[in-house]
């Protein structure tokens, strides 16, 4: 809300010896708290009509409580989600608990996400415009088979480190109708990276050509998912912590499939 300059500190309301009265210049002296924000330094009140009437503490807030203004608690939120995901998984993260981690009313997180559902779906989001952007990183490689070769690493080495958000983007819980077009649009983004990068290995003549790039792309995206799986799950634990040799051997393998074979090889 903005009030302009019939906005005073509450500071001053406090001050001993306060007069509203003085200070209205005759008007009411009823108050209206501006409280937007629940982690806010300086709380103002209007002259206006009552909305309520509790008394502000003059005691400090704790040193613990962080504040939050205006356009960063959502990403906060998000953030914190998105580390208590991969620690206690997809059906016991808990809205206040990041709430109680960022140290903001429990109440905080729900004027972003009123559902953990809408949590869930911002996160998956957040994963595929991630993947999208690393696919964007890929094609800026200086050949075909090294754009291929990196989309593949990338995927794999963001999968591994966020084992159960890339869960999360391809679960059946995402695919609702509550599902925000954002979402669409960045798993949109993300796939068609891939299928730019197949496509332009096509025209510059180093890819195969009878098969299209999409299902190029479907063929190569199911094999760095499938390995990524297997490396989050333990079951290729020779690979943990040693992704960029070991996916690089397996994409060379994968790369050959995709090559266009040149007279003389």
């Amino acid at each position: 809300m903005q009030y302009g300059s019939d906005l005073i500190n509450i500071k001053k309301i406090l001050e001993p010896g306060y007069c509203p009265k003085c200070d209205a210049g005759g008007r009411s002296s009823r108050v209206l708290l501006d409280v937007h924000s629940e982690n806010v330094d300086t709380v103002y009140m209007a002259k206006t009509e009552i909305s309520r009437s509790k008394r502000a503490s003059a005691s400090p807030r704790k040193a613990t409580v962080r504040s939050y203004h205006h356009g960063d608690l959502r990403s906060a939120v998000l953030d914190e989600a998105d580390r208590l995901l991969e620690k206690h998984g997809i059906e016991n993260l808990s809205l206040r608990d990041v709430a109680q981690n960022l140290g903001v009313s429990h109440a905080a997180p729900y004027r972003h996400f009123p559902r953990k559902l809408d949590l869930l779906l911002a996160l998956a989001e957040k994963g595929f415009s991630e993947l999208g952007d690393a696919m964007e990183k890929a094609f800026a490689a200086k050949s075909p088979e090294e754009r291929f070769q990196l989309s593949g690493l990338l995927y794999v080495k963001l999968a591994v480190a966020h084992p159960v958000r890339t869960q999360l983007m391809f679960s059946k819980t995402i695919q609702c109708d509550d599902a925000p077009d954002s979402l669409q649009q960045a798993g949109q983004r993300a796939f068609q990276g891939l299928v730019s990068i197949i496509e332009d290995g096509q025209k510059a003549g180093e890819f195969k050509t009878n098969s299209d790039a999409m299902t190029l792309a479907v063929s190569a995206w199911s094999m760095v998912h499938g390995i990524a799986g297997l490396i989050s799950g333990g079951q290729l634990a020779e690979a943990a912590g040693k992704e960029d040799g070991f996916v690089r051997t397996i994409l060379s393998q994968l790369y050959s499939g995709v090559r266009k074979e040149k007279r003389g090889r």
